[in-house]
């Protein structure tokens, strides 16, 4: 091959080089702009499907590390539920009327209750 018949097959590398990465950052450019007008008008959250909440946290409580035990209003029902990473289980089935805080109060009274009896003999 000849000097001339070499650069030219260079350039026509280096031109089909370019016009790939033209063509990649025009796709890439459509995907982020389409991703900040998504999120610039809150497209994807702003037709639910069901107006009305159904599903509602009332309250939450912290075991340990990973463990929580959390309330949720499910409809007219108040569930108590045990979330760990692994599975989330029902210790409860509470009627609506029933309020959280009144049951967590309850729950730390008696905590007290409890913690006070054990610590009076020290005392």
């Amino acid at each position: 091959m000849d000097q001339a018949a070499l650069g030219s097959a260079s350039i026509d590398v280096l031109a089909l080089f370019g016009k790939t990465a033209f063509a990649l950052a025009v796709v890439l450019g459509a995907i982020y702009l389409c991703s900040w007008v998504f999120k610039r008008f809150e497209l994807g959250r702003r037709f639910p499907v069901n107006t009305q909440q159904r599903l509602r946290v009332v309250a939450s409580t912290s075991l340990g590390a990973h463990e929580r035990v959390v309330i949720v209003v499910v409809d007219d029902v108040q569930l108590v539920l045990g979330v760990t990473n692994a599975q989330i289980t029902k210790l409860h089935e509470l009627p609506a009327a029933t309020q959280a805080k009144t049951i967590f109060e309850a729950a730390l009274a008696a905590q007290r209750n409890k913690m006070a009896a054990a610590t009076e003999p020290l005392l």
